[in-house]
């Protein structure tokens, strides 16, 4: 799939998954808003590939955030998208070992699905800090973003646990928002606001936990699918910087040597 998309100009840096967008015009749909036509997009620009441009995705979403009456549509998305909309992502997180190794898995491979958003993983005095920060171009929607995140997270924690409820600690990167109870609704264990990225603590307690559907053999051909898509992305993107780069010294080259020629050469001739 991503290989269509670099015949065009593009790679994995510049796509997002379609699926995203096709879960937020549902949605649309069931609140009977037109969110396509709003949009000035046909259907099929969603269902070519497997993958979309990012812009696109990121005008679908600014279309429905102006149209959605709930403020709080991020928790609704994420919760509807679970473990499975994630592909080769999700399964390499559920089949992992442990709860926590679960979570490093997701962090670690996380770019193979949203060039918007870096992640890590900080373990501390046995308790594990996932942290998650969103690109820039984001900052307008960086609420939903980071609830369709956390909803992610605690997907992937009540897949792996089987339960409703853990002691969690969630910091998120904004002042508190009108609309912080569907924080606390939505959410396991405590909330804060005011934080400078995304961070999710989990204790020992939870990391420690063996996956409900750990499966090694998935988990390690998850992984290295995981592993050939991101150095497809790295490859892809130096590739680029390098083209880029020769590029622009060979223009520096020609430039130099353009201004610095005389009007005054003569032009040989045949005789």
């Amino acid at each position: 799939m991503i290989l269509s998309f670099a015949a065009k100009g593009l790679h994995i840096v510049d796509l997002m998954p379609a699926a995203y967008a096709l879960n937020l015009v549902e949605i649309a749909r069931q609140q009977h808003l037109d969110l396509l036509g709003v949009a000035g997009l046909d259907k099929a620009v969603l269902e070519v590939d497997a993958y979309i441009p990012s812009k696109i995705y990121l005008h679908i979403v600014r279309t429905f955030d102006h149209l959605s009456p709930d403020p709080a549509w991020g928790f609704d998305i994420g919760q509807r998208l679970g473990m499975n909309a994630h592909g080769v992502l999700g399964l390499a997180a559920v089949s992992a070992p442990t709860v926590g190794l679960g979570v490093v898995s997701l962090c670690r491979y996380i770019r193979i699905r949203s060039s918007l958003l870096r992640a890590s993983t900080v373990n501390a005095k046995g308790q594990l800090l996932a942290e998650f920060v969103h690109d820039e171009i984001l900052q307008e929607q960086l609420p939903h973003a980071c609830e369709i995140v956390a909803m992610m997270l605690q997907s992937l924690l009540s897949a792996t646990t089987g339960r409703q409820q853990l002691p969690l600690q969630w910091r998120f990167p904004y002042a508190e928002p009108d609309y912080s109870q569907s924080y606390t609704d939505h959410l396991w264990g405590q909330v804060s606001f005011g934080a400078s990225s995304l961070q999710l603590l989990l204790p020992g307690s939870v990391t420690e936990l063996a996956s409900l559907l750990r499966d090694d053999a998935l988990c390690a051909s998850a992984q290295r699918k995981c592993v050939e898509l991101l150095r497809e992305l790295y490859t892809a993107s130096r590739a680029e910087l390098w083209l880029a780069d020769v590029r622009a010294q060979l223009n520096s080259v020609y430039a130099a040597r353009t201004h610095g020629a005389s009007l005054n050469v003569d032009i040989p001739t045949a005789d």
